[in-house]
């Protein structure tokens, strides 16, 4: 049976008499080494909400002890299970673990991609999906699109999880305020076409723009996350455009600009902090993001598109830019990384805490400029989306600059150049 799992996945007999694998390339097991039906029953009600979902779908078959858990917990609620790489089930059956316990749909191999696909297609609000995380570094560098899109889906959970509650009470508070709020049919139509469209995230490399980003927003149209506006108003370089997403009530203080400035318009989920809404002074456009069913159905009765948030705003950013019709995008801050031992740039509100935040268990990630830099698994996920992203988008010319962490897909084209690359398009 161990031949049959190759070398890379070892078969082991926990303290418990239970069996688990031990995946060698990561150094971690998929199962608990000690007990791991007590881990798989903590791993099913760590995933429970409030409500019995109408079907659940699992990415991860592993030895199977936290299938067979939820489907202890659920009977007669459909499970799909699915699984790429198809050892470890295949060691599952032979070692005749389960047999005669309850049922679920099992797709491994190659059917398992177009069936996640298909089951993700009609996924709603009231479905449950889990991941079993272990069983994402079983995933080959080939299948790599079946793990930006658990990636993708594992992000938008973290946030509703983190902040389900207040995004829908946000949203409940936003309702007489929304019924008369420009949405993003209308920023389209105000900010009109732009071929070049430069994207600001509030990265380290940020700083290094700054000289030259008055000479390049001549040519092209500014967006920016809300964390960047504090770095680029200190250099007086104000956006034409700022994508805000998170739901408390402090990032107001993100976007304050100065009075007798003209306030950047403000691009805005609707399950932002009312607060936003009733301060900010500049002119405001609703986004309708993806994969909250309250949102969804409000964009479908008012008549406009959805957009996918991608976990962070800088990934929404990118949508809003390729929804613009955006030819070429510039990425700036988008560092991915702590380059040069930095965690975001100079006057960006995080910068408060960086101090604080932890460094451990960072990873090495290629930077532009020959080196590495300390990254995290967060941000080399959002990494990856972008770089999904940019391979489904051959119609565009991405370009990175700075010395953050090399982004497939995207050429690096040194900043000192980039002017000149804007200047002779511009004059075309």
């Amino acid at each position: 049976m161990q031949d049959a799992l190759g070398e890379d996945l070892l078969l082991e007999m926990g303290r418990k008499n239970n069996w688990t694998l031990y995946h060698r390339a990561t150094g971690r097991y998929l199962h608990s080494r000690f007990d791991p039906v007590a881990e798989a029953e903590n791993w099913v009600s760590g995933h429970l909400g409030e409500e019995k979902p109408q079907r659940i779908g699992i990415y991860g078959f592993g030895l199977g002890y936290h299938v067979y858990a939820a489907a202890r917990r659920f009977p007669g609620i459909p499970i799909d299970v699915f699984e790429i790489d198809p050892r470890p089930a295949g060691a599952a059956k032979a070692l005749g673990l389960f047999e005669g316990e309850p049922s679920f749909r099992l797709h491994t191999g190659q059917g398992a991609e177009s069936a996640l696909g298909e089951w993700l297609e009609t996924y709603d609000e009231k479905d449950a999906f889990w991941v079993h995380r272990p069983s994402l570094d079983l995933i080959p560098e080939a299948r790599r699109r079946v793990s930006e899109i658990l990636d993708s889906m594992l992000a938008i959970r973290m946030a509703y999880e983190r902040f389900g509650s207040l995004m829908h009470q946000n949203w409940e508070q936003n309702q007489d305020t929304l019924r008369t709020q420009a949405g993003f049919r209308d920023f389209l139509a105000d900010m009109g076409a732009h071929d070049t469209v430069l994207v600001a995230g509030a990265g380290p490399s940020l700083d290094l723009v700054m000289p030259f980003l008055p000479e390049w927003k001549k040519s092209a149209f500014l967006l920016a996350v809300g964390s960047a506006v504090g770095s680029l108003r200190e250099h007086l370089c104000f956006p034409d455009g700022v994508v805000i997403s998170d739901p408390q009530d402090f990032v107001m203080n993100q976007v304050i600009v100065y009075e007798d400035v003209v306030w950047p318009a403000l691009l805005l989920l609707p399950t932002i902090h009312p607060r936003i809404f009733r301060e900010y002074q500049g002119k405001k456009y609703v986004l309708a993001q993806e994969g909250l069913q309250y949102v969804e159905d409000w964009a479908k009765r008012r008549g406009e598109d959805t957009l996918p948030t991608g976990g962070s705003v800088i990934t929404l950013a990118l949508h809003v830019a390729l929804k613009m019709g955006a030819k070429r995008i510039v990425f700036m801050g988008m560092d991915f990384a702590y380059t040069g031992g930095k965690k975001h740039a100079h006057q960006s509100p995080h910068m408060l805490y960086d101090a604080l935040a932890k460094t451990d268990n960072c990873i090495m990630t290629q930077t532009n400029d020959g080196g590495v830099a300390s990254t995290t698994r967060a941000l080399t996920k959002f990494r990856r989306y972008v770089e999904s992203l940019i391979r489904r988008r051959n119609d565009v010319d991405f370009i990175n600059t700075g010395a953050g962490a090399v982004i497939e897909g995207a050429r690096w084209v040194p900043t000192e150049r980039v002017g000149e690359l804007l200047k002779d398009d511009f004059a075309r």
